[in-house]
């Protein structure tokens, strides 16, 4: 048996050095987004750092309004996304979980499905190891990579600046919520 653990809520092993992304496509104007915030986050409390949250706010639920929804946490890369990957297509939430099925249309999961698609998705190898620093002293980022597997494909580094804490409206269910905390929500890619 390799080297990790072992996980009695998804009965599963876990791949220590696995990273999984979770796309989650909200907007502050969503209902039942909300929900899946919460979702996330108890994914990452059974997981730790192996999950790597992201909330892009998209389609017309993410479109400021009048008072109180006047803030804007679009962002040109997230309605680019939206728009290839045609996620609030299916309506809102949706997540992509490290952007799998994509050519079956099987990457439009719903909060509820996250859960399992993660559990599989730890389990896997990794194809490539990224190391990420930085020197505050002249605000330089540095990014390195090394293949672990034969890889027959293309790959592209994407990487996405995300802010967390930002206290602003939100819908949740029929409440207008006026000190929300909005987490690691999309705000540039480099």
């Amino acid at each position: 048996i390799e080297e990790g653990m072992y996980n009695e809520n998804y009965n599963s092993y876990v791949n220590p050095d696995k990273k999984v992304l979770i796309e989650d496509f909200t907007g502050h104007k969503c209902p039942n987004c909300p929900n899946a915030a919460r979702e996330l986050e108890a994914i990452h409390d059974i997981y730790g750092d192996q999950i790597i949250g992201m909330a892009i706010h998209v389609s017309s639920f993410a479109k400021p309004t009048p008072n109180p929804f006047t803030y804007d946490f679009r962002t040109n890369w997230g309605d680019d996304w939206d728009e290839f990957y045609g996620i609030s297509l299916a309506g809102l939430p949706r997540g992509m979980i490290n952007r799998t099925g994509f050519g079956d249309d099987s990457h439009k999961l719903g909060k509820d499905e996250w859960g399992t698609v993660v559990a599989n998705e730890l389990k896997k190898q990794i194809d490539f190891k990224i190391s990420i620093s930085s020197n505050p002293a002249d605000s330089t980022i540095s990014i390195a990579s090394v293949v672990q597997n034969n890889i027959n494909s293309e790959y592209n580094l994407v990487v996405c600046l995300t802010e967390s804490n930002i206290i602003n409206w939100q819908k949740d269910g029929q409440l207008n919520v006026e000190d929300y905390v909005h987490n690691h929500v999309l705000r540039t890619v480099l």
